[in-house]
């Protein structure tokens, strides 16, 4: 079907005054696909913003520069390896940068000379809350990219990064520790991925800050099929590459799960696997009760993944339509209009 595009910058964006004819709500489009709907917090501003802005914005890579904002524990540090390969970028200025713990440019007056740093730069990583300290001025069209992660397995992944640390053995004591209110080593649990943007933004304009801002939002257990969609985005789409990825993940039994959904009986308990300091492999195995807590701690995470879940099978729909075959949307069978493609 048609679709409405407007050109900023070298980048092209949906035009959002032309939302009447250009996209179906997202409740039918939801349903189409039979992607959950669970927005809580103003779920009609919400709805709107998809309908204004989820079309698919596009970039030439040869003209565009790809800032990275790296929320820890997303899978930040292998996309920071896959984007120096696929940019090439060769100077100490480019590549990754630890905002996070290095506060030499956090500040406004050093902001300008980090953009500097970065200007001639094919792509920028910056782990670090929003906004960026970029002078924004010195970038030549950046393209905003990130990725987020379900609720539950990234404060799993938080907590197996501090064993790995040496920070603690055991994940108990640390939610314990949690729920009494005393302090814990590692990363802060509660809500990490929220708390990278402004404790002045509700869940819902982090959200429409993703869809409007951000060029790309990749998910972490669709790392490939992300990069799917991030390859089109860029204009450099491989179609074999993508082509039989359905085909793969069904024969695939290492997909991300949220180990809260409907089938988590009130009797189980959670065993994950992770290396500890010695790099030996140990099994923490959780109880009912912290699972509970581990959904509780992580809810505006989740809600925040689960819109990006849905604006990721809208614009995976898109490119599919163009391309003539499935490569997110797995289970939805080909129509006639995509069969007349292949």
């Amino acid at each position: 079907g048609g679709v409405c595009e407007g050109r900023e910058g070298g980048i092209t964006r949906p035009l959002a005054v032309r939302r009447t004819t250009c996209i179906v709500s997202s409740l039918v489009f939801a349903a189409i696909i039979g992607v959950r709907v669970r927005f809580r917090p103003n779920q009609e501003s919400l709805r709107n913003v998809f309908e204004e802005l989820s079309l698919l914005p596009t970039a030439d890579i040869n003209q565009t520069q790809l800032i990275y904002m790296h929320i820890a524990k997303t899978g930040g540090s292998t996309f920071n390896e896959y984007l120096r390969d696929l940019v090439g970028a060769q100077s100490l200025n480019c590549g990754n940068f630890k905002g996070c713990c290095d506060k030499r440019y956090t500040t406004l007056k050093n902001a300008k000379l980090l953009s500097g740093a970065v200007r001639d730069c094919g792509h920028y990583s910056y782990e670090e809350t929003w906004p960026l300290p970029l002078d924004t001025g010195e970038l030549h069209n950046p393209a905003y990219l990130t990725h987020v992660r379900t609720g539950v397995w990234h404060v799993l992944s938080m907590l197996g990064h501090g064993a790995k640390a040496n920070r603690f053995d055991s994940y108990s004591p640390v939610l314990k520790n949690l729920t009494s209110g005393e302090k814990y080593p590692g990363y802060q649990l509660v809500n990490f991925q929220k708390s990278r943007f402004p404790h002045s933004m509700g869940v819902s304009e982090v959200i429409e800050l993703l869809t409007k801002k951000f060029f790309w939002v990749g998910l972490t257990d669709k790392y490939e099929q992300s990069l799917c969609l991030l390859h089109y985005q860029l204009g450099i789409f491989n179609h074999d590459q993508c082509k039989h990825m359905c085909a793969s993940l069904a024969n695939s039994r290492l997909m991300e799960e949220d180990p809260l959904g409907a089938t988590t009986s009130i009797n189980e308990t959670l065993t994950v696997s992770k290396r500890n300091a010695n790099h030996k492999e140990e099994h923490q195995t959780l109880s009912q009760a912290e699972i509970k807590l581990l959904r509780s701690i992580s809810n505006e995470d989740q809600l925040i993944y689960e819109a990006m879940l849905e604006l990721f099978h809208r614009r995976s729909a898109i490119v599919e339509e163009r391309v003539g075959f499935r490569f997110a949307n797995c289970h939805l069978p080909l129509t006639e209009r995509f069969l007349s493609r292949v």
